[in-house]
């Protein structure tokens, strides 16, 4: 008997919610199963808010590339707008910067100027620091073509006689 009063304090509880009603003159263990059997468990789970998982992708960042060290010192030796527009079709290619002046190349900064996750990729093909040229590689995304703004810095060339004098 001890063990079948929780069970039927359980019993009215869950009676009450559901406005089922229970004859007290028959608290059998026949009359408490009969009583449970009837309630409606999906009630329970219908009831119950379940956590919702949200994710979010990380944001999208630009394709920009910067090569060598930029100092404030350095002068701007070079600037482009580069952009090539592309219908149903992907670009790839080398863009090809060829500095003829007394200065050598010390920093390349290529910014992306599209969308975040929209831009074209560069990459790094060779020349840049301490010379005259520089080729980067872009490979475009289907459809969005390429637009870079390219900023190129540099410092004044030795010659070969401040060189020699400089030993």
């Amino acid at each position: 008997m001890i063990v079948t009063k929780p069970l039927v304090l359980l019993v009215l509880a869950v009676s009450v919610v559901f406005a089922t009603p229970i004859n007290k003159n028959e608290l059998s263990l026949e009359s408490i199963q009969r009583n449970v059997r009837e309630i409606d468990w999906n009630f329970f789970s219908r009831t119950t808010k379940k956590p919702t998982t949200t994710t979010t992708a990380p944001p999208k960042l630009p394709n920009n590339l910067e090569i060598g060290h930029c100092e404030d010192d350095d002068k701007i030796i070079y600037i482009d707008d580069t952009r090539l527009e592309a219908n149903n079709s992907t670009l790839g290619g080398v863009i090809e910067i060829h500095i003829d002046s007394p200065y050598y190349i010390t920093c390349v900064k290529v910014l992306d100027q599209m969308p975040a996750g929209t831009g074209a990729i560069p990459t790094y093909n060779s020349g840049g620091y301490g010379k005259d040229f520089i080729f980067i590689n872009a490979q475009g995304q289907y459809g969005h073509g390429i637009h870079f703004k390219i900023i190129v810095r540099g410092n004044l060339k030795m010659s070969e006689n401040e060189i020699s004098r400089n030993k």
